[in-house]
């Protein structure tokens, strides 16, 4: 694996959120990049206390460009935590969810009904799909803390 090892030169030609989790992003991908650091940070203070250890790992939410001149290994959208950096689209659009949503529209009411209940939206499938993609930034960052501890479950 290798690591921007804090190296500036890393993030040449991103932005930085200025008072937020240490978080850089794509020309046009702030606002994504402003959810994605409260995140972020909740699922980071939590982890500090649970763990009792302390480390950052810079948040990146990168447009497809940027991904493919720092993630070379991972393709485009997939949630990673590779070169000491978590690492997120700045696309929201997940092909996936496209090619799923038919079985919920065909799901019966009652099930329908449930994850309204559960997500609260009207668009409830795109909306709890979103919350799991976007809420995987605490397990990325857990899977750091783990390997900091020394507790290693034979995934890179």
């Amino acid at each position: 694996m290798s690591s921007h090892s804090g190296s500036d030169e890393f993030f040449v030609g991103l932005e930085r959120l200025e008072d937020k989790y240490p978080t850089y992003y794509s020309s046009g991908a702030k606002e994504r990049a402003e959810y994605l650091a409260g995140m972020t940070e909740k699922g980071y203070r939590f982890l500090i206390e649970f763990f009792k250890e302390d480390f950052e790992m810079p948040l990146m939410v990168l447009n497809k460009e940027d991904w493919e001149k720092r993630i070379e290994s991972f393709p485009y959208g997939g949630i990673n935590s590779r070169n000491n950096c978590l690492n997120y689209p700045a696309d929201t659009d997940h092909s996936f969810l496209d090619f799923v949503q038919p079985l919920f529209d065909s799901s019966p009411k009652r099930l329908q009904q449930k994850l309204i209940d559960t997500v609260g939206d009207k668009l409830p499938f795109r909306k709890g799909f979103n919350l799991f993609f976007d809420g995987k930034v605490a397990h990325e960052l857990a899977h750091n803390f783990l390997k900091k501890i020394g507790i290693h479950f034979g995934l890179s």
